[in-house]
């Protein structure tokens, strides 16, 4: 690739880009007309949308022994945040292939965030990882959880279409009246619409669920929703 053809590379991906933040801000803009202006946050971090969920989610996890998942575990992160805010002896299970993306995603190759198969260290015992496709791990996992407990929360960072639709579609039994579900890549990227978010509405329109939007982050991408019924 000449050096002309760089720059208007450049150049596309920069306009596709900004499309994509216009696009989002609209979308977000509609669903938050009601908030009050002066306690909208758009810019919240990582840490404090998983509180915003987990505090959500303490209703399924105190009185029905609701599940903590996370989808797309990589190095860990999400998931270390999510072990210190809640009790240590509430079991948290992760699911990945730590082998990166099956396939490419946008400016992904397949194969990226890969641990080389290594399993992340946790500082407490309470995690317990399962590791392969989350269409072999989810049934074999949920062939040994009681069929009454409900996903309380959940973390998903699949960012894939796919990937996505294959947790709700194993969970959707599960998936109850106050289940929070963090999606990691909801917003503000160029194919938003066509990955996590497509996977959710699809999802909801197949099973019935009605839900609600907690929080919005334009910084990190992340939408915490509720289902309401």
């Amino acid at each position: 690739m000449g050096e002309s053809e760089k720059i208007m590379e450049t150049l596309r991906r920069g306009e596709s880009s900004l499309n994509s933040l216009v696009d989002s801000w609209g979308y977000v803009r509609w669903h938050t007309r009601r908030t009050d202006p002066h306690r909208l946050n758009l810019h919240r971090g990582t840490r404090a949308m998983l509180q915003i969920a987990l505090d959500a989610a303490q209703p399924l996890l105190q009185h029905d022994d609701g599940l903590v998942c996370e989808f797309g575990v990589a190095s860990g992160r999400s998931l270390r945040m999510t072990q210190e805010m809640l009790p240590l002896d509430t079991p948290i299970h992760g699911f990945d292939t730590f082998t990166g993306l099956p396939v490419a995603w946008g400016n992904e190759p397949a194969g990226s965030y890969s641990t080389g198969g290594n399993i992340p260290k946790m500082e407490e015992g309470n995690v317990q990882f399962h590791k392969g496709l989350f269409s072999d791990t989810i049934p074999q996992f949920l062939s040994t959880v009681d069929k009454g407990r409900p996903l309380a929360y959940a973390n998903i960072d699949c960012d894939l279409y796919g990937s996505t639709r294959d947790v709700l579609e194993a969970f959707h039994g599960r998936i109850i009246p106050g289940t929070v579900i963090v999606f990691d890549e909801y917003l503000c990227h160029p194919s938003w619409r066509q990955d996590e978010f497509r996977a959710w509405r699809e999802c909801c329109k197949r099973f019935g669920w009605q839900y609600e939007y907690l929080a919005f982050s334009l910084s990190t991408k992340q939408a915490v929703v509720r289902v309401t019924s």
